[in-house]
């Protein structure tokens, strides 16, 4: 049943970017030209991390084999949602610390994003505050806030993005003494622009975080056909476009979301899978952020661990 719950989850993510692009009644910009892509260089620098759900953190012999097949490949960083305090999710947290990989907590602030009633509900955001502040007690050494935005239906306004702006200052100012970091998820597209729509821009978000997270899953950029075929192309403009909101003078950390699964093409043969996520690797290598996180919502990776094991030369 949990997973179930996950599993829609992300279907109705993906149907609210759908949606918020649409309503944009703008396409993404052409991707450049394709260029060859070399082998896989060195990817033992910087952040590399997977993201679990609580109910695979809670399942401890299915999370002693991700530990080992991660360590295996040089994986990190472990992405972790917290919902609810649970002994076993407790006693696990342990053990992923014991096996020095990090624990980032993720908090769900807003599911499917927030009505203008939700926005500035202090009893909510307490809530989160004191999940915020169990991961911390377990050892999290960073928050990691998604669905931190309005719902994609809502009227576009500026003050959509002064009030998303308003609850992740919040988690700043109640973070502040617990010498923890502090990082937000963000659509992709907002890698381009910022969005009065769902209240994300990245560079006002850069004053309250040490670190953003675009969400650059190919198979959700539009149009969609053109963006699959070509994921490195599409996670190396994005990068390139956030920059430049910058003028590449980045004031915070920057780590991309991949996807290990495209939903476009469920019938991917096993090569053309790991291919794609190497492809997605190689673009994030290529960009110089600082890591990525690979998203699964069924916390399946073998795809990429073969991928982060086989370094084979890829082409456009």
């Amino acid at each position: 049943m949990a997973l179930k719950k996950i599993v829609n989850a992300e279907k109705l993510a993906l149907i609210t970017f759908l949606f918020l692009l649409l309503q944009s009644a703008t396409l993404m910009p052409p991707i450049s030209p394709i260029k060859p892509i070399i082998a896989i260089k060195s990817m033992n620098s910087g952040v590399k991390g997977i993201y679990l759900s609580e109910t695979t953190v809670e399942n401890t012999a299915l999370l002693e084999k991700i530990i080992a097949q991660a360590k295996e490949v040089g994986i990190n960083t472990f992405v972790a949602d917290v919902q609810y305090p649970s002994n076993r999710y407790a006693k696990n947290i342990a053990l992923i610390l014991a096996n020095k990989i990090q624990y980032i907590a993720r908090l769900i602030v807003f599911p499917g994003g927030a009505n203008p009633e939700e926005i500035n509900n202090a009893t909510l955001l307490e809530k989160k505050y004191q999940l915020a502040d169990y991961a911390i007690g377990l050892g999290a050494h960073e928050v990691q806030l998604d669905y931190i935005r309005y719902k994609a239906s809502q009227n576009p306004s500026l003050q959509n993005i002064e009030d998303v702006n308003t609850v992740i200052a919040g988690f700043k100012d109640r973070l502040a003494t617990k010498n923890v970091r502090l990082q937000t998820d963000v659509f992709g597209i907002t890698s381009f622009r910022p969005s009065t729509v769902i209240g994300q821009n990245i560079r006002s978000i850069a004053n309250y975080v040490n670190g953003v997270v675009p969400m650059l899953y190919p198979s959700h950029f539009n149009p969609y056909q053109t963006h699959s075929a070509h994921p490195y192309e599409t996670i190396t403009d994005a990068l390139t476009a956030l920059k430049k909101q910058f003028n590449n003078e980045i004031p915070v950390n920057i780590y991309a979301y991949i996807e290990t699964y495209n939903y476009h093409y469920p019938h991917m043969s096993s090569s053309e899978r790991v291919q794609y996520i190497q492809k997605e690797l190689q673009a994030v290598q290529d960009s110089k952020i600082n890591g990525w996180y690979a998203w699964s919502a069924n916390n399946r990776y073998d795809y990429l661990f073969e991928a982060m094991k086989n370094h084979v030369t890829m082409s456009g």
